[in-house]
This record gives structure tokens, sequence and C-alpha cells, in this order.
């Protein structure tokens, strides 16, 4: 047998537990920063900063992407992620991701869409005899029920509708 375990030291070692454990409960019911990581997070963690381009550059590299887009008509690519239109373009993937979200209010999937529905749009107007798959396709969809979702959530109605509407 050891000569320090005892009945004594049993007791302040539940003791001591004890009231570990209700510090601790009480630490966490008052101030839960200390452990959520708020406290320390500063220390550790790079704050996000702000983009140090001025208005003038974002509004250029913008319209240096749309022409791209529109020009090359990178939209009907079913295969284009942001990584490769940014280097493209020759812009880093967060900012070409920022510059995106800040300038049209939409993420880049939603971009890209609005291209193909405009293109899908006139397709539909020009080609009356063309099936809807084809157009789909030919815009950079990659299947029905997204292209469905998209063009009606734009125009309330279906693209047969559509079509039908503008003939």
């Amino acid at each position: 047998q050891f000569p320090f375990f005892n009945r004594q030291w049993d007791y302040f070692i539940s003791l001591s537990m004890i009231l570990s454990m209700y510090s601790i409960g009480y630490f966490v019911y008052k101030e839960p920063e200390i452990f959520n990581g708020e406290l320390f997070a500063h220390l550790f963690l790079k704050q996000k900063q702000s983009s140090a381009l001025s208005e003038e550059t974002k509004t250029e590299l913008y319209l240096k992407l749309l022409s791209h887009i529109k020009l090359k008509e990178r939209y009907k690519d079913n295969e284009l992620r942001l990584v490769s239109l940014a280097d493209e373009i020759g812009i880093p993937r967060h900012l070409l991701s920022n510059l995106i979200n800040e300038k049209s209010q939409l993420n880049f999937n939603q971009f890209i869409n609005n291209f193909r529905l405009d293109a899908a749009e006139k397709l539909l107007a020009e080609n009356t005899n063309e099936r809807i798959k084809n157009i789909y396709f030919d815009v950079g969809f990659n299947n029905k029920s997204t292209f469905y979702k998209a063009f009606k959530q734009r125009h309330n109605c279906t693209p047969i509708e559509y079509r039908s509407k503008k003939v």
C-alpha cells in the first residue's frame, strides 16, 4: 500500500473535483466566450481583410470579366468553375468570387446561369423547332431540372410556355 492513499486524501480529492466541476459549470454559464473560442480567436485567427482594391479597379475588373464571358461564351462550358475562370482572367479565385458577389449581388453559379438563361431565351425565341433539351445543353446547363428551376424562377413559366408566348 502507498502511504499517501488514505481517507483524508480521498475526501480532499473528491472535494477538489466537485469544486472544479462546479467552477467550470459556473464559467460556462457566465462567461461562454471563454469556452467557445471567441476570447482568444483574435490572437490565433487572422481577421478578414477588406479588399484593398479601389472601386474603379473593381469596376474595371468586373467589366473585363463580363467581356471575357460574353466574347468567349464561357458560360456555355458546363464544366466551368470559378478557379478556371479566375485563371483565364488572371486574378485570384477569392478576389473573383468577391467581385462577382459584390458587383452582381449573386453567387458564381447564379451569375453564370444568368448568361445561360439569356442565351436560352434567345434560342427559344429564334429556333421554334429546336428541342428544349438541345437548347439547355447548348447554353451550358447540365440537366433539365436545373434549367427548368432557373428558368421558372426568372419567368414564372416553363421554357415551353415561354416559347409559345414569343411565337
